[in-house]
């Protein structure tokens, strides 16, 4: 009511209200009050008092109006009254310079609430403003807040909702879009809680604005737009993603996937005349939307495009940021486009922080961009630089990015970091712990004994939360450290495996079992089953390499391998031969041969024998019509068909044999279940691949050969005597007393020249 006299006497009414004792009206009230109180005055002098289309309204004067609507004030009453107030119509009617405030529907009682709302404190206070007398200072000084400032200084999502609500007649594109936004800034879990329905009806109405304002919005309008949605977590609570990687809806109408399809679609008409800030903005949007490369190509072709573009006037952040994104998004970005980025990431490398180089390089590192030699210095020494600012994630990404471009580390840098990452190491996650381990496994650099301890403790107390592929990660990286793991990790790596085994992929139970093998742990009964389970239920999906792995472990453990594991892997090995290594085919070759040797297999080799000859001839077709013997029947042809397929992968690498692979072939030939199946024109060219290597060969290697020769039955040529007559004696000098026995029995076999003489 003092604002009114201000408003309608200035003078008196500031003397009134000077004067008054009211203790409980605000000083923003006053400061407003004031202000009312000097623009009318002046007005006054102007204009002729009886004229009121002369007078100024509210919205000219720029008074606040807000502060007389019933949301902005918090009731003192019950919420009842403060509901049944809210109704009433608060009417300002600004005729011949007198303003008067109207209540309809309200009682008594409820006018005494209303007129209290005076000395109540507002929701959104206005701005602290000291008083100035009439004649000191600019004529602007204590002006009263815009939309677009009382929206951005409010305490909550809510109160910048009750702005929205009350300034709707009066909203600009950019107030509807400063609210969404400053609601997404500050509270990002705001779709994620539970909302009353006057909460809600202002969202819808907020979400009515922003349709209705789009047609309207610049490039900085639309990105700041799906910048917000993407904060406010929008692809979790009211979004999901089809098979294409679209949207579809989901949830309850609050983002509608039209909404947020058209609001792509302007992005793409309007990328154009987007700033590298905007373009950064868009493409962090669309990965928090958890969109995927294959939706809105167009768009990220546009942004691709103007990021290269725009480039000398980009950031260090936008640049990292728009790399990550590119990256997380998994969009295939030109190599001819990275290369220009890359070179804008060296002129500008000293004003990135240590978020932007771990993000930049990890970009480089998912895009399979391997960076220069220029880039990769100057970006080492900048992190050594900014070391102490990284987080856990960041030193993580670095080692990693590092390890998977096979860029040299620089020693200083590996150094500084193990020191972080002692100090960092109770705020590591699981990922970051396998991922740090992994990549000290992959560029074979043994971290200090402090660190390595830490890490592994600090995988105990994070067992529970590991992925399948992070044990992996973690057993496999300590074998590369040739690092045995504590047993207490063991014990929890293990109930990991079997609580999660459905979980675990092909490619992590290959690197389990090669780890288990190669640090000669002990494979219990119970995770053996499970882990043969799993084999089985993902075959299909295992590489050669994964296969190779696999075969190898399971033949370096003191036990069988069920005969379904086997049929399973040697099905897809008939299927993927082809794309075998050298080194992957004599892995399996030798493995097959352990498993003959062992006490189950060698009864599977008599069975199979005995049949082959009881119940098939010569030509292969099937002699008695019997389920088992068809079934052996099978098994024999895969096992024909795998052994000559792996044979001729062999024979296609033979350039690059080594004494290991000739001596590790030869022994898989003699210990062959089926030596039937041994091919003549791989024993003859093993033959000459270790005559070619005969200087390599060390005594080792040369008494795998002979033995294995002898047990083939195949004597070798005078040019192989004469390679390895000096070798032989050198062998004899050095071998033990049974490898020595082993020795004479083979050169007796092969009726060695001189051999009992030497």
């Amino acid at each position: 009511l003092l604002v009114l006299c201000c408003v309608v006497h200035p003078i008196c009414g500031l003397r009134s209200f000077r004067q008054s004792n009211l203790r409980g009206v605000p000083s923003s009230i006053f400061r407003d009050a004031c202000h009312v109180a000097r623009q009318t005055s002046s007005i006054r002098q102007s204009h002729r008092i009886g004229s009121s289309h002369h007078l100024p309204s509210l919205s000219t004067t720029g008074f606040n109006r807000e502060l007389f609507h019933r949301p902005l004030f918090k009731s003192r009453v019950g919420s009842q009254v403060g509901d049944r107030c809210s109704e009433a119509d608060h009417t300002a009617i600004n005729h011949g310079g007198l303003l008067k405030l109207r209540t309809k529907g309200a009682g008594p009682h409820e006018r005494a609430h209303i007129r209290a709302y005076s000395s109540a404190e507002p929701l959104i206070k206005p701005p602290h403003r000291p008083f100035r007398q009439a004649g000191r200072g600019s004529e602007h000084e204590g002006k009263p807040k815009g939309t677009n400032q009382l929206i951005q200084e409010a305490n909550s999502a809510e109160e910048s909702l009750d702005v929205m609500e009350i300034m709707n007649e009066r909203l600009s594109p950019i107030n509807v879009v400063t609210c969404l936004h400053t609601i997404a800034k500050k509270h990002p879990e705001f779709l994620q809680t539970t909302h009353t329905y006057r909460v809600q009806r202002q969202w819808n109405l907020l979400m009515d604005n922003l349709e209705t304002v789009s047609l309207n919005l610049d490039s900085r309008g639309i990105a700041s737009t799906i910048w917000a949605f993407g904060k406010l977590n929008v692809a979790s609570s009211i979004l999901s993603k089809d098979q294409k990687g679209g949207l579809k809806y989901a949830g309850t109408i609050q983002v509608t996937p039209e909404l947020l399809e058209d609001f792509m679609d302007l992005a793409t008409a309007q990328v154009h005349n987007a700033n590298p800030q905007s373009l950064s903005n868009i493409l962090w949007g669309m990965v928090q939307l958890e969109l995927k490369a294959g939706y809105k190509d167009e768009l990220l072709a546009k942004i691709e495009h103007y990021s290269v573009l725009r480039r000398n006037e980009t950031d260090a952040h936008s640049l990292s940021n728009i790399l990550w994104c590119f990256a997380s998004l998994r969009y295939p970005v030109k190599p001819s486009s990275l290369k220009l980025l890359e070179e804008r990431g060296v002129v500008s490398i000293r004003s990135f922080n240590a978020q932007d180089l771990s993000n930049s390089l990890w970009a480089f590192a998912q895009l399979e961009h391997r960076p220069s030699s220029m880039f990769n210095v100057q970006l080492q020494n900048a992190a050594l630089d900014k070391v102490q600012s990284f987080e856990p994630q960041g030193i993580a990404n670095i080692l990693w990015s590092l390890a998977k471009l096979k860029l040299r580390p620089e020693p200083r840098l590996l150094e500084a970091l193990d020191r972080a990452s002692v100090k960092l190491v109770g705020r590591f996650n699981p990922q970051a712990v396998s991922n740090i381990l992994w990549s000290f496994g992959t560029i074979r650099h043994r971290p200090s004994v402090k660190l390595l301890k830490a890490l592994q403790l600090r995988s105990i107390a994070l067992s529970n939360e590991c992925t399948s592929q992070g044990i992996a990660n973690i057993l496999w990286a300590l074998t590369q450290l040739e690092e045995k793991p504590m047993e207490v990790l063991v014990e929890d790596l293990e109930n990991n495996i079997m609580r999660k085994s459905h979980m675990y992929s092909a490619q992590a139970i290959s690197m389990v079992l090669w780890s288990f093998a190669t640090l000669e742990l002990k494979l219990s009964q119970r995770l053996s089953k499970v882990i043969s389970n799993r084999i089985v239920a993902t075959a299909p999906d295992f590489t050669p390499q994964s296969i190779s792995n696999t075969l190898w472990a399971l033949s370096k453990f003191r036990r069988h391998p069920e005969g379904r594991v086997l049929r399973a892997l040697k099905e897809e090995i008939a299927i993927k031969h082809a794309q075998l290594n050298m080194q992957g085919a004599v892995n399996i070759l030798w493995a097959f041969s352990r498993f003959a040797q062992h006490p189950i297999g060698r009864v599977v080799k008599a069975v199979t024998h005995s049949i082959v000859r009881r119940h098939f001839n010569r030509s292969g077709e099937l002699q008695a019509e019997d389920a088992v013997v068809e079934s052996m029947r099978e098994s024999y042809i895969l096992d024909e068909y795998v052994t000559n397929s792996l044979h001729e992968k062999a024979l296609d690498y033979r350039s690059s044999w080594t004494p290991q692979s000739i001596s590790s072939l030869l022994w898989s030939l003699a210990k062959t279940p089926f030596p039937e199946l041994t091919n003549p024109d791989m024993i003859r060219t093993l033959e000459e691949g270790a005559i070619t290597h005969s200087k390599a060969m060390s005594w080792q290697h040369l008494s795998i050969i002979l033995w294995s020769f002898a047990k083939l039955l195949h004597k070798p040529g005078p040019q192989f005597y004469e390679s390895f007559d000096m070798a032989l004696q050198q062998v004899a000098r050095h071998a033990e007393k049974e490898e020595y026995i082993t020795m004479m029995w083979a050169l007796g076999i092969l009726e060695w020249p001189g051999a009992t003489k030497d």
